[in-house]
C-alpha cells in the first residue's frame, strides 16, 4: 500500500543526492538542482553573502534570460511580457534586476529561498517557450483566456504554505462556497516533461497536508502538437498526478471540465 511518508521521505532523498554544491571562492557557493529546462539543462544557481549584513542572495546569473533569447524571447521588448513576468515573479518573492533572477533575505531562511528561486526559474522556462502556434500565445494566457470565455471567475497565483514550510505557487485558484470545494490549479505547458511534473507533484503533496477547507487539485497539461493537434501524454506523469491526489486535465479536452470548474 502507497505510504505517504516513506514517498516523501523518498522524494526528499532523491533531491539530496541530486543536488550539488561547489564552493566557488569566498562567500559564494554553486547550486546545482536537479530539475531541467525544457532542453535537458540543468537549473543552476548561485547564493552569496551580502557583505557587512546577515542576509544572503540567490541568483540564476542572468541563465533564465539568456535561455529565453536564445529562443527568440526579448522581454523587455514587450511590456506585456515584462507585466506577466513581474507579476508573476513577485508570488515567488523573486526581483528581475539586470536581465537576472535574483531573491534575498537570512541565511537561516536558505531552504525556503532556494525553493522559491527554483519555482520562479521553472516558471520562467516552462512559461515563456512560446507555444510552436501561428498565434504564439503562451499557455498560461490560453488557459486565463478558456476560464475568461466560460465565466469562471478564478485567480492568479496564489501561493500556499506547505508542509515543510515552503510556499507553492498555483498558478489559477477557484474558491469553494458552500458544500463545494475550493479548487487550485497547476499548469504543466510541456505535457510530458517529468521532471517539471515532479516539481508538480511536490508543489501538490506539500499543500495538500495543511490544507484545513475541502481542497481539490488539478493540473492542466498541454498536450497539444506542432499542428495544435492532441498528442498523448505519458501515462507515469497522469499517474503521478493521480497519486498526488490531483486530477490532469488534457488541455484539448479542457470543454469537458467546464461544469467542474464553474461549481
Amino acid at each position: 500500500m502507497l505510504n505517504a511518508t516513506e514517498l516523501n521521505n523518498r522524494y526528499l532523498e532523491w533531491v539530496k543526492e541530486q543536488t550539488s554544491m561547489k564552493q566557488l571562492h569566498k562567500g559564494t557557493v554553486r547550486i546545482d538542482s536537479p530539475f531541467t529546462d525544457p532542453f535537458n539543462d540543468g537549473l543552476v544557481m548561485y547564493v552569496s553573502e551580502i557583505p557587512n549584513s546577515s542576509q544572503i542572495i540567490l541568483t540564476d546569473d542572468g541563465w533564465s534570460n539568456d535561455n529565453l533569447e536564445s529562443q527568440g524571447v526579448f522581454i523587455d521588448r514587450s511590456p506585456q511580457r515584462r507585466k506577466l513576468l513581474l507579476d508573476h515573479l513577485a508570488s515567488f518573492g523573486v526581483n528581475w534586476r539586470e536581465a537576472k533572477l535574483e531573491i534575498s533575505g537570512p541565511s537561516e531562511d536558505f531552504g525556503r529561498l532556494k525553493t522559491n528561486l527554483l519555482q520562479a526559474m521553472i516558471f520562467v522556462n516552462d512559461m515563456f517557450v512560446l507555444a510552436p502556434r501561428p498565434t504564439q500565445n503562451f499557455f498560461f494566457e490560453d488557459v486565463a483566456v478558456f476560464f475568461q470565455s466560460n465565466n469562471i471567475r478564478v485567480l492568479k497565483n496564489a501561493a500556499f504554505m506547505g508542509q515543510s514550510g515552503l510556499t507553492h505557487n498555483f498558478e489559477f485558484s477557484i474558491p469553494g462556497a458552500e458544500n463545494v470545494p475550493r479548487k487550485l490549479i497547476k499548469l504543466l505547458s510541456s505535457a510530458n516533461n517529468s521532471i517539471f511534473a515532479k516539481a508538480i507533484f511536490t508543489d501538490i503533496y506539500e499543500t495538500k497536508q495543511q490544507q484545513v477547507e475541502p481542497t481539490k487539485f488539478f493540473v492542466i497539461l498541454n498536450d497539444r502538437n506542432r499542428k495544435n493537434q492532441p498528442k498523448p501524454v505519458n501515462k507515469d506523469i497522469l499517474e503521478l498526478f493521480n497519486q498526488a491526489g490531483a486530477t490532469p486535465v488534457p488541455y484539448t479536452k479542457r470543454e469537458e471540465y467546464v461544469a467542474t470548474f464553474s461549481e
